[in-house]
């Protein structure tokens, strides 16, 4: 028996022995003991998860220190290099990691791990166009590595790039077929660019290479409904919420499955379900609101886009329906006042889609790239402006416009200390951007 045990055992017999000394009946001390051996049980639980927990905090500590130690044994080995950034990475020291990185590299700078490795790093911060760059870099180096090709397509699809994506997914995956890392690529490349049922025969494909493989799972209830086939969206999420019946995904999927064959009762269901699990889930909240509505539940389907149309008033057409919804209510001025306030987000935001649709479709134009960037700023979404500047700059070096822009971005990320490379054309690793 543990310590702790022993000490819960103690801890009850001595309980046991005072509510016998001090005589009080059966009829309220079995209530009391009973709640005493729960509260007994539930302390010895906790005891062993805090031993546990520093266990796993030794273990951890005498790990780095083995790794530090190999490292100041032989600063020239790559690879105990990789362990202590994994290591630092892992405790959120993400300088630290750098520099280990940064090091494993120039030891061998023939290798793509040191740079896939620096871009899990570059995500963790944030730092999107040097995640891209470290990416590019693996894959240069090592060309028919799966990894370093996945890793570089999966993040062109992040910035909604799936042309670049596909460009550098279809060779790999011919000569990679039973890769079904990369045909999850492949699938949400094809799915991004409207290619539903290329990307339906993707998703089948992993399902049959990889079934333990449940990433696809949500997608494949949206090709099925993308492709109009909602009978066959709502069996696959059926089937998958039988193995997962409180999957958010699983749930919303089969929900609008379920409302495009009418059952909008069942669909409902599904959905406060959703709601109840995941409270905040933006999609989770519309859908059933769009089916409160259809089953004129109007108060309801209300309140829950109101909060809503808060957050984004563009998002999809909960503001257009929340309008309907207030003129049904005889909420005439409201409703004015909001389609008023969406008409004027929306004209904001039509130029930003214009631009991301150019640049989706038009991969390698610069301007394009630079305008996005110059938007995404207005937003302050800098990590991606960096990213779509950077992009027009490697496009053409010439694109003084996007250089200028691209010190602004830097420097609102504070990364001052890259502005001046960044005029210079040169990026902190010392390489031509």
């Amino acid at each position: 028996m543990s310590a702790s045990g022993r000490a819960g055992v103690s801890r009850i017999g001595v309980l046991v022995s005072l509510l016998a000394v001090i005589g009080l009946g059966a009829a309220i001390a079995a209530p009391v003991l009973l709640r005493t051996l729960r509260e007994a049980r539930q302390l010895d639980k906790q005891t062993d998860e805090r031993l546990r927990a520093q266990s796993a905090v030794k273990a951890v500590e005498s790990e780095f220190e083995a790794a530090k130690s190999a490292v100041d044994t032989n600063p020239a080995d790559a690879s105990a290099r990789l362990r202590l950034a994994s290591l630092y990475g892992q405790g959120r020291k993400y300088s630290e990691a750098l520099v280990q990185l940064l090091a494993a590299a120039r030891l061998e700078p023939t290798k793509a791990e040191p740079h896939l490795a620096l871009a899990q790093i570059y995500q963790s911060v944030k730092y999107y166009d040097m995640v891209l760059q470290s990416q590019r870099e693996a894959q240069r180096l090592e060309p028919d590595n799966p990894r370093a090709i996945q890793d570089l397509a999966y993040t062109y699809v992040a910035m909604d790039w799936p042309l670049a994506a596909l460009d550098l997914l279809a060779p790999a995956v011919k000569r990679f077929p039973t890769d079904a890392g990369l045909r999850v690529v492949l699938a949400q490349a094809r799915y991004q660019k409207g290619a539903y049922a290329e990307a339906l025969k993707e998703i089948l494909e992993v399902q049959r290479l990889a079934p333990e493989n449940h990433g696809l799972d949500g997608p494949l209830i949206e090709v099925y409904l993308m492709l109009s086939k909602p009978r066959e969206a709502a069996a696959a999420a059926d089937t998958f919420l039988q193995r997962d019946p409180e999957n958010v995904i699983y749930l919303i999927g089969g929900a609008k499955a379920l409302r495009r064959l009418g059952e909008t009762a069942e669909a409902e269901q599904l959905l406060r379900r959703a709601v109840e699990k995941a409270p905040e889930h933006r999609e989770a909240r519309y859908e059933l609101a769009i089916v409160l509505q259809e089953r004129t539940k109007t108060d309801e389907a209300a309140q829950l886009l109101e909060p809503l149309v808060v957050e984004n008033v563009t998002y999809k057409r909960s503001a257009l329906v929340l309008a309907g919804l207030y003129n049904l209510q005889g909420k005439h001025r409201e409703a004015k006042a909001l389609r008023k306030v969406f008409d004027s987000a929306t004209k904001l935001r039509s130029t930003s889609l214009r631009w991301s649709a150019r640049v989706t479709n038009q991969p390698r134009d610069a301007v394009a790239h630079r305008e996005l960037g110059k938007i995404y700023y207005q937003q302050r979404l800098y990590s991606r402006s960096v990213v779509e500047l950077k992009e027009a700059l490697r496009l053409d070096p010439q694109e003084i416009s996007a250089r200028a822009e691209l010190g602004k971005a830097l420097a609102s990320m504070n990364r001052g200390d890259e502005v001046e490379l960044a005029q210079k054309g040169t990026s902190i690793t010392g390489r031509t951007q």
